[in-house]
């Protein structure tokens, strides 16, 4: 159990199983210099904790278990340009501090620069990106199947970058150009206001909007093609996510409904409707699907028929993140009303 975790934020396992990070309190509380929620890395082999740094937004493990995303939302005076996010390797504890190798911020508020990665354990930084040219806050990221992309989704703008080409370096150098990943492609809410983001198989990407709707894009060369729309909810899309096999697409909304679609090229429809608010997942084999609710409950359900095989209790309130871990056995879960994974 984790204490005084990040509301919205999602656990993640990484895809070989061996760690999982969810978002905790300050590791080292200082009351003259309050700052912020953090990220906690753990080893589930030992239950050691690994690493903590610094929370900043959405947090997203690449699908080879390479790299990891910790998006982010703020303006660096520095490069006189908006930052969405840092990408780095994915590496064992480091007894080396890392603050001279990452980029600072500023928090405008408290008048005093904060490490970007910083804690009780420090990660030597092999290659880093920076996305940059983000504007707006960053609520929801995803890495693309290959891992050689990003999606990023702000309320006005949803953003594709190529991760796909990491430079090696031995300190960090703001600005430095090898480091910075411009978009690549940028998405505007054909209505309301972008909620949620998705990539799926197949080159799709899935946004959710405010008006209760969601948009499949397809991306080609030239650009991304809507689609595909799908209209049914009657409150903002809080999350979104493709089966495995990118033949369905679920969607939690704020009206307290769970819609999963078939999108196939003969589909385009509603399949079945579930009640559940918050956080969803699929396990890797697509079999399962889990649901958060605003009473602190996770129902289980079998995905091919809707059948609800398991309820989990242990949340109170919303259970706002949820993630399945590599085997499908385990689930890691996030409360957004008591603050706890």
């Amino acid at each position: 159990l984790l204490e005084g975790t990040e509301a919205g934020t999602d656990p993640q396992f990484s895809p070989d199983g061996r760690y999982l990070q969810a978002a905790g309190p300050d590791a080292n509380p200082d009351p003259r210099s309050p700052c912020c929620s953090q990220t906690w890395l753990f080893d589930l082999r030992t239950g050691e904790l690994l690493n903590v740094r610094n929370l900043i937004g959405p947090i997203a493990f690449s699908p080879n278990g390479k790299r990891e995303l910790i998006a982010d939302s703020w303006h660096d005076r520095g490069l006189d340009s908006w930052v969405a996010g840092y990408i780095h390797d994915v590496q064992e504890r480091d007894p080396k501090r890392v603050e001279d190798l990452v980029p600072r911020y500023q928090l405008s508020d408290l008048g005093i620069d904060v490490p970007i990665y910083e804690g009780v354990a420090g990660t030597n930084l092999l290659r880093g990106q920076t996305l940059l040219g983000n504007k707006g806050g960053v609520i929801d990221a995803a890495w693309s199947p290959d891992s050689d992309s990003i999606v990023t989704s702000s309320p006005k703008q949803a953003i594709v970058w190529d991760a796909s080409t990491p430079k090696v370096y031995e300190g960090y150098r703001s600005k430095d150009p090898t480091y910075l990943v411009r978009p690549e492609l940028t998405l505007s809410p054909p209505t309301g206001l972008f909620t949620a983001v998705a990539f799926g198989p197949d080159s799709r990407i899935a946004t959710g909007l405010s008006d209760g709707s969601t948009v499949v894009w397809k991306r080609s060369a030239g650009g991304a093609e809507a689609i595909l729309t799908l209209g049914g909810h009657d409150a903002a899309v809080g999350t979104v996510e493709f089966s495995p096999d990118g033949t369905r697409l679920t969607t939690s909304s704020d009206d307290g409904t769970v819609k999963v679609w078939d999108i196939t090229p003969e589909g385009g429809r509603e399949w079945l409707t579930l009640p559940g608010a918050g956080g969803l997942a699929y396990s890797p084999d697509g079999s399962l699907l889990a649901i958060g609710s605003e009473y602190g409950d996770v129902h289980v359900y079998e995905a091919a028929s809707g059948r609800d095989t398991l309820v989990l209790r242990g949340h109170a309130g919303r259970v706002n993140a949820i993630a399945f871990d590599p085997t499908g056995s385990t689930l890691a879960t996030a409360g957004l009303v008591d603050g706890t994974a």
